[in-house]
């Protein structure tokens, strides 16, 4: 099974940036743009990719799914690999002198030895059959000490060295677990299954916060055009009402014009 990678964070910064980038005549007054204002999302390092890293980053419900596909991945992959082979390699050597009275009193020590190496391959079948192939083989050498009359010199016996070579293939099935493959791989399968799950999940978690990281900060952003353009709207109003009293104390325009200018403000 291939591992899933979100593709979705690419989509949501696309859409971020899609969504807070102004274009036409709009872009003169961007916060990206080199008059950024101070306080805006993008002036203060943080744009709507950044918003969604720093989202998924310290939501826990997030962290606590990501963990989640973590645990359900790492069991599936050790479900998998119940199906490859095994190989088993064993050695031994074994030295010994064992001390024996002899006939004419004397104490003899015959030596021997042992090596031995075992080799045995182990494939399982996800039908809950299990195929061993045992190769074992082993070198054996001994020298004995004999001594037939007091007083003789003593007789000394090798045997050896003898080789020898054992090959073994067996196959086990258990007939009261079942034959076949919906026995031996539905432990895999449940594993694979909530993989899938977790990963559904993580992903359904994952769309919902970069659908709310956006919405909010698509809301700040909005929020502070407003100010500005109602602070414009403001500016320009006194402005009006300024030039209304300047034409006033020139006598171009009545009195009651300024008040009027005033209660548009």
């Amino acid at each position: 099974m291939s591992e899933h990678r979100p593709g979705w964070l690419a989509l949501a910064a696309a859409l971020a940036a899609a969504l807070v980038s102004p274009n036409g005549a709009d872009a003169q007054r961007s916060p990206s743009g080199a008059d950024a204002r101070v306080g805006s999302p993008e002036a203060s390092g943080l744009d709507g990719t950044a918003a969604i890293e720093r989202a998924l980053a310290a939501h826990p419900g997030y962290r606590a799914t990501a963990r989640e596909v973590r645990r359900a991945r790492q069991h599936y992959i050790g479900e998998s690999w119940r199906w490859v082979p095994v190989v088993h390699l064993e050695g031994a050597l074994n030295l010994g002198q064992t001390p024996s009275l002899q006939a004419n009193q004397s104490v003899a020590f015959p030596y021997s030895e042992q090596v031995s190496l075992v080799a045995e391959l182990q494939q399982p079948l996800d039908t809950g059959t299990l195929i061993a192939l045992r190769a074992t083989g082993s070198r054996r050498f001994s020298r004995s000490v004999f001594s037939f009359m007091p007083g003789a010199d003593p007789f000394v016996f090798n045997l050896g060295p003898g080789y020898g070579l054992d090959l073994t293939l067996t196959a086990t099935q258990s007939f009261l677990r079942g034959f076949g493959s919906e026995v031996g791989r539905a432990v895999q399968r449940n594993a694979e299954a909530a993989l899938d799950t977790a990963e559904a999940t993580q992903t359904r978690r994952a769309t919902e916060l970069v659908r709310d990281t956006l919405t909010a900060y698509a809301e700040l952003w909005y929020s502070e055009e407003a100010v500005v353009i109602n602070a414009s709207a403001r500016a320009l109003a006194q402005r009006q009402v300024e030039e209304a009293q300047s034409r006033q104390e020139k006598g171009v325009i009545k009195p009651a014009e300024p008040q009027k200018e005033e209660a548009r403000e």
